[in-house]
């Protein structure tokens, strides 16, 4: 998809690390995951500027679910 679409800034920025890092997540490596997520931050909440959208939160699930799989309990919550 990157590949497809290499100017889709929300694909670029927010759902190909999201997708990383949720193969990350089944590959149980909570470290990369939680790498793979750092560029979605800034975005989850809906995106800025004449690309407005409403948030989705799912960056935030799979980042809770790399700090469980990281035994991290209290920033897994955080997220969740």
């Amino acid at each position: 998809m990157g590949k497809t679409y290499p100017t889709d800034i929300g694909l670029r920025l927010f759902w190909l690390p999201t997708i990383n890092a949720a193969i990350d997540v089944s590959k149980r490596d909570s470290s990369q995951a939680l790498v793979e997520l750092e560029p979605t931050a800034p975005d989850e909440l809906g995106f800025q500027g004449p690309l407005q959208t409403t948030g989705n939160l799912y960056p935030a699930y799979v980042r809770g679910q790399a700090h469980l799989l990281a035994h991290d309990s209290v920033a897994a919550v955080a997220e969740f």
